[in-house]
């Protein structure tokens, strides 16, 4: 768990949430990329540790802060030419969202978290 620790550190993440499991071993956090200042493209990284016959085996998963309570914009959204659906959009205060940019996001910090717990060192 300390390792899971120093390693949000190193990548510069907020741990949102950790657990525990005493029974089994295994532990869960969720890590947030971006905690000073989050955009709906922000990256939630979460990591689970199950400990097994061979040593603990480590998975990450990533997911954008969108999936979680920030709802992305359909097709129609900004960038459409539709003057009145963006005149629309501004008044009901609609937050713009790149899918690109979360995946570029989601994939930057889960590499981060993979290399920093493996003792890669990385380039920034």
């Amino acid at each position: 768990m300390n390792g899971v620790a120093a390693a949000a550190v190193a990548c510069d993440f907020s741990i949102a949430s950790a657990r525990a499991d005493e029974k089994d071993g295994s532990a869960r956090f969720v890590l947030v990329a971006d905690w000073q200042a989050p955009r709906p493209e922000s990256a939630l990284v979460e990591v689970r540790l199950t400990p097994g016959g061979e040593g603990t085996s480590v998975r990450i998963d990533s997911h954008s802060l969108a999936e979680y309570g920030m709802r992305a914009p359909d097709a129609e959204g900004s960038g459409s030419g539709c003057l009145p659906c963006a005149q629309a959009q501004a008044k009901a205060g609609l937050v713009q969202y790149s899918r690109g940019l979360a995946m570029g996001n989601m994939i930057r910090a889960a590499s981060c978290l993979a290399d920093a717990l493996s003792g890669t060192p990385r380039e920034r």
